[in-house]
């Protein structure tokens, strides 16, 4: 019997139409002619500046001209996209997409494995494979849109959002879409089921909510059962003469090469890497948000070891990047020592939450961390259930399989 492998339709199968019949039922006495009067789609986001000023109306600082300004520097294999929705010449939605290449590079994979895992190589390496993703794909949980709230409703502004995804995924071949970072309600829920988007795979961020009574490391340690207390005091002794410093941006950028270096360590280690941020990242995001953004760095000697980044928002604080020299790592415990600096400066800052992000997940456990699923949406009628199936247990894989939940913290009395 010979055997066949599963075809790929690589380039794409949307609804082109969904957008322009979704528009109509919501402004049809307006609607004479195709879309084009009514949806545009910019490369750059210096041509949506008027349109920025107009709808973020609450002040986003994710959906200002300098913080994408920053997030449009040049990163391999991603381009962005920034879609407007007019009514009468006035704009009604804003939302920004980001366009990534990928290839077999991006999921380290070899000539080694089973007959799927080589036919998934071969496609994605004969053939660019893009994927449209909704909002900023390297961090969680930010605003990626806006709209006017006079003429639209949370669920028509999510539909939009979902058929301009079709729109621009079809017109740039993309493969599969991606809606994050959009409202979870049951209405929007509905509509995007309806449109056969899927939440294949659970996407889960490490979350510790920080206790009202500790207001330093150490009524957190003392809140540890005593088999985990020890192991922590043992972590923050390791780390012996190394220096934490808080480093501002001119040292940052003195830093940049050496900052670069100890990320890609992190970054080289990981099954799935979808892109890197481009050079100069932290210190673009450190003019942008000012003191909200804060970066660390670990010292022995003169030498800078290790490093991590952070936003601190209204209710939390949030970890972002880290980066460490491996080799030191097993003496030093670099990278626990990063989470509990972390937990300290959410504690210092007095905020209700500490998001450790996703990966190490039995790590960021092991000191009461909880896994908290967050909703995404994925669309991919161009890709057959098989290569979907592929897909579905490698990144389920990728969720620390191996993790179990701890109690390391006692009951509050």
């Amino acid at each position: 019997m010979k055997h066949t492998s599963p075809s790929i339709n690589l380039s794409g199968d949307f609804d082109k139409c969904l957008i322009g019949n979704y528009i109509s039922k919501i402004f049809p006495a307006s609607v004479k002619s195709g879309k084009g009067d009514f949806l545009k789609v910019y490369k750059s986001v210096e041509e949506v500046q008027s349109v920025l000023h107009t709808l973020n109306a609450d002040g986003k600082l994710e959906l200002s001209l300098p913080y994408l300004t920053a997030m449009q520097r040049p990163v391999p294999g991603m381009e962005f996209r920034y879609a407007v929705l007019y009514h009468k010449h006035k704009p009604v939605l804003f939302g920004y997409f980001q366009l990534f290449t990928i290839t077999s590079a991006n999921f380290g994979l070899d000539e080694k494995g089973g007959m799927m895992r080589r036919i998934i190589r071969f496609l994605m390496d004969i053939k660019k494979v893009r994927v449209l993703i909704l909002g900023n794909a390297m961090r969680n949980e930010t605003c990626c849109f806006c709209y006017d709230r006079g003429m639209l409703d949370e669920i028509q502004a999510v539909s939009l959002l979902g058929s301009i995804a079709e729109e621009i995924a079809s017109d740039e071949c993309a493969l599969a879409v991606v809606l994050k970072d959009i409202p979870d309600s049951d209405g929007a829920r509905q509509w995007l089921a309806a449109q056969k988007y899927q939440t294949p795979w659970p996407d889960q961020l490490m979350i510790l909510d920080v206790r009202p009574g500790w207001t330093s490391l150490d009524l957190y340690l003392e809140d540890l059962s005593r088999k985990y207390r020890a192991r922590a005091n043992k972590i923050l002794a390791s780390l012996g003469s190394v220096r934490v410093e808080k480093l501002e941006m001119d040292r940052v950028a003195q830093l940049e090469t050496k900052i670069d270096g100890l990320f890609g360590n992190v970054l080289d280690s990981q099954r799935f890497l979808l892109t890197r941020p481009g050079t100069g990242h932290f210190t673009d995001l450190m003019k942008n948000y000012g003191d909200q953004f804060e970066v660390y760095g670990y010292f022995d000697g003169e030498e800078l070891i290790a490093f991590f980044t952070a936003f601190i928002t209204p209710d939390a604080y949030e970890m972002y990047y880290v980066g460490f020299d491996y080799s030191l790592n097993p003496e030093r415990q670099l990278y626990f020592n990063i989470l509990f600096a972390g937990l300290e400066r959410a504690i210092l800052n007095k905020k209700k939450h500490l998001n450790f992000g996703r990966t190490s997940f039995d790590a960021k456990a092991s000191m009461g961390a909880q896994a908290v699923e967050r909703k995404y949406y994925f669309k991919a009628p161009g890709i057959p259930d098989a290569v979907t199936g592929w897909f579905v247990n490698f990144f389920s894989a990728l969720e620390d399989g191996k993790w179990r939940l701890r109690n390391p913290l006692k009951q509050p009395a």
